[in-house]
């Protein structure tokens, strides 16, 4: 995984990149972020949404018109690649899909956007060294949620391949499982934040849970509102201790893998 690592460039407003960022937490880390007076490269699914969240970013901004950053529009169930050649000091992970369907399909989109997207976005940037980088996870991929078989080969992985390589399996006791795939593939999130944490021991790596919160994906029983799942993420950028990576956290506590 190449990441590019470089020093930071004194007096430079930070670049931060936020997936999904033009709804939901990925919008609330967004914009807390760009109050924190960070420039916020915002990877959205549209054109329109893009410039909408642009200009919100803009108007949260304590640097106004200077923090602005051209948006990226890129849908991250296709073809993911470099949003910026600019030296980044925050990559939040955060869009992701929630599917309910046990099938190859089903498993393979999730496969993509949960997983493979956040590493090639990951492996696409110039980070500076001390970087921070947020895979936004959940207690869904916890190992008590996945079936003895996936439990084995996520203990097992020792590289990000590993990690990838795992598959489908149509008749796994996760069949009978309320979102099997999503809780699959956050588990597979999990357990590359590991490992990209030993890899690059220059960053700060970490997985955080915003618990269930009030969005489209959430809906509207959910216990948390989206300022406090959004809080939950801006710790890990904000407020964690500079030697924490590697590791799993909901509101600034560690959770169990």
């Amino acid at each position: 995984m190449p990441t590019t690592l470089v020093s930071p460039k004194p007096g430079a407003l930070p670049l931060a990149i936020v997936t999904g960022a033009n709804r939901g937490l990925g919008r609330g880390v967004a914009l807390g972020l760009a109050r924190e007076g960070y420039r916020v490269l915002a990877v959205c699914r549209s054109e329109s949404e893009a410039r909408k969240t642009s200009d919100a970013l803009v108007s949260a901004s304590p640097h106004g018109e200077a923090a602005r950053v051209a948006p990226v529009v890129m849908d991250l169930a296709g073809e993911v690649g470099p949003v910026t050649t600019e030296p980044a000091s925050v990559l939040v992970n955060n869009a992701g899909v929630y599917l309910d369907v046990w099938s190859r399909e089903a498993f393979e989109t999730s496969r993509r956007v949960n997983v493979l997207s956040p590493l090639a976005l990951f492996a696409a940037a110039t980070l500076v060294v001390g970087a921070r980088v947020v895979n936004v996870s959940s207690g869904y991929g916890m190992l008590n949620e996945l079936s003895p078989s996936y439990v084995r080969d996520l203990e097992a992985a020792k590289t990000i391949d590993d990690v990838t390589s795992i598959s489908f399996r149509s008749d796994d006791p996760m069949k009978s499982e309320y979102v099997a795939p999503y809780k699959v593939t956050k588990g597979m999130l999990n357990a590359a934040t590991r490992i990209a944490a030993r890899d690059y021991p220059d960053l700060r790596i970490n997985a955080v849970c915003p618990g269930w919160c009030r969005t489209s994906m959430g809906g509207p029983s959910a216990a948390r509102s989206v300022e406090q799942g959004a809080n939950s993420i801006l710790w890990a950028v904000l407020e964690a201790p500079p030697d924490v990576t590697g590791g799993f956290f909901r509101d600034g506590r560690p959770l169990d893998w």
